[in-house]
């Protein structure tokens, strides 16, 4: 299946999936971590593994997997 007309709906949205995951880590730097911060990263890495994974960006999805994975050994 050719994904390309979803193309630019995947950039757009791992961009706010980043940037909300960016404003996230700067409040963890300057406050004790919280489980609700912890979760909300979680949530974000486990949407972009999903989104990556469906366009076939495996690598990015793999990435996204091994951030799940440090955000459970945080928790």
């Amino acid at each position: 299946m050719d994904m390309t007309p979803y193309r630019d709906l995947f950039i757009s949205e791992a961009r706010e999936h980043l940037r909300a995951m960016n404003e996230i880590t700067l409040l963890l730097e300057t406050a004790s971590a919280e489980r609700e911060q912890i979760d909300a990263l979680f949530r974000h890495s486990h949407s972009l593994k999903g989104m990556a994974a469906s366009m076939g960006y495996n690598e990015m999805a793999e990435l996204a997997h091994r951030m799940e994975d440090l955000m459970d050994r945080v928790r």
